[in-house]
C-alpha cells in the first residue's frame, strides 16, 4: 500500500482532477480477476508462476492514475488488499503444507530419538525411591500427565501388568489415549519377559516406529508405556479428549494412509509418484495428501503411483 501510495504521489499533478477516469473501476475488476485466477494459478512448487505477477501490472497502473482523492484511495485499498488477501493465502497454504510434510516423515521406518530419550526419563522416574506406587489408572494418567511426553503430544497407552509367578502377564490397569497399534497379547507377552531393570523395545508398527517402555516398579508391578509416531493419523481418542479438553478447533490438514494402486482416483485427479517416501511396515506404503481449494499436493512413496485421500478445507 505504501508503494502504491509514493507512486501515485509522483504521478499526480499540482490540481486535481474534477472527473473519475475509467480507469479505476477497471483497475479493481482487473485486480479482482487476477486474485481469482491466482486462486488457480497457485501450485505447490514454487507458489505462482513467474509470468504471473505481470498480470498485477494494469491494475497498479490504473491504480496510480490522477484521480479525486476519495476515489484514489478506494481504488489503491481495493487493489492493495486484494493483492494482500491472495499473499496472505498463498502463505497460509504453504504453512499446512509444512507441517503435512513433517508429518508424513515421521512415518514408515524412521526412528525418534526424542521418544526415546524421553522414555529413558520416564523410566527413571518410575524407578525412583519417591515415586508414589502406581495402582489405577487414575495413577497412570497422573503419572502421564507430569512427564515430558505430553508436552510433545506423543500418542500413548499405559498399562499396569502384574508379576507374580502364577498370574505374571495379567492387567491390572490400563490407560489408552490414542489408538495405537498394541494389542494386549504384545504387551503382556513384554511384561512377562521383563528383566530386571527398565527397557525400551523398538516396534516397527502401522503407521510407524512404536516404542514400548517395559518397567518393573518396586511394588512388584510391570509398567509399560507404548507410544506412537506424532501424526495425525494417531489421533487422541475419547478418553483423552475427555481428560485435557477438546479445543475443537478444525485441523490444518489431514492425512490418510492407503494400500497400493495403480492409479487414483480419490477426491479428484491426485496422482502420486517418486521415491522420497520411506515404505510402512507390512509392505504399506507412506502417503500424503494435502489440498488448499483446488490444489493438490501428494508426493509418496516408493514403486510407481499410489491411492491418496486427499482431503480439502
Amino acid at each position: 500500500m505504501a508503494l502504491i501510495l509514493l507512486a501515485a504521489a509522483l504521478v499526480r499533478g499540482s490540481t486535481e482532477p474534477e472527473r473519475v477516469s475509467w480507469a479505476l473501476p477497471a483497475a479493481c475488476a482487473w485486480g479482482a480477476v487476477a486474485a481469482i485466477g491466482g486462486l488457480w494459478l497457485w501450485s505447490p512448487h514454487g507458489a505462482w508462476p513467474e509470468w504471473y505477477t505481470f498480470l498485477w501490472l494494469p491494475a497498479l497502473a490504473g491504480a496510480i492514475r490522477p484521480a479525486p482523492r476519495r476515489w484514489a484511495l478506494v481504488v489503491m485499498a481495493v487493489v492493495a488488499g486484494t493483492a494482500a488477501a491472495l499473499i496472505a493465502w498463498g502463505a497460509a497454504v504453504e504453512g499446512r503444507l509444512a507441517l503435512a510434510s513433517r508429518d508424513a516423515q515421521r512415518l514408515g521406518h524412521e526412528g525418534d530419538a526424542v521418544a526415546v530419550a524421553l522414555l529413558e526419563r520416564l523410566s527413571q522416574q518410575v524407578t525412583a525411591p519417591s515415586q508414589h506406587p502406581l495402582r489405577t489408572a487414575g495413577d497412570l494418567y497422573a503419572l502421564w500427565v507430569g512427564s515430558a511426553l505430553v508436552a510433545e503430544d506423543y500418542p500413548a497407552m499405559l498399562a499396569l501388568w502384574s508379576a507374580g509367578p502364577e498370574g505374571a502377564g495379567q492387567p491390572l490397569a490400563e490407560l489408552q489415549l490414542a489408538p495405537l497399534e498394541l494389542p494386549p497379547a504384545l504387551l503382556s507377552a513384554l511384561a512377562h519377559t521383563a528383566t530386571d531393570g527398565p527397557c525400551i523395545e523398538r516396534l516397527e508398527r502401522i503407521p510407524g516406529v512404536h516404542y514400548v517402555l517395559v518397567a518393573p516398579l518396586g511394588n512388584g508391578t510391570i509398567l509399560t508405556v507404548g507410544v506412537g509416531p506424532r501424526t495425525r493419523l494417531l489421533p487422541p481418542n475419547r478418553v483423552a479428549r475427555f481428560l485435557r479438553g477438546d479445543p475443537g478447533v478444525e485441523p490444518p490438514y489431514a492425512i490418510t494412509l492407503s494400500l497400493p494402486s495403480p492409479t487414483s482416483v480419490v477426491g479428484g485427479s491426485v496422482e502420486c509418484g517418486g521415491r522420497d517416501g520411506p515404505p510402512a511396515a507390512n509392505g504399506w506404503s507412506i502417503c500424503r495428501a494435502v489440498c488448499a481449494m483446488s490444489t493438490c499436493a501428494s508426493p509418496c512413496g516408493d514403486r510407481g503411483r499410489w491411492s491418496c485421500a486427499a482431503s480439502s478445507w
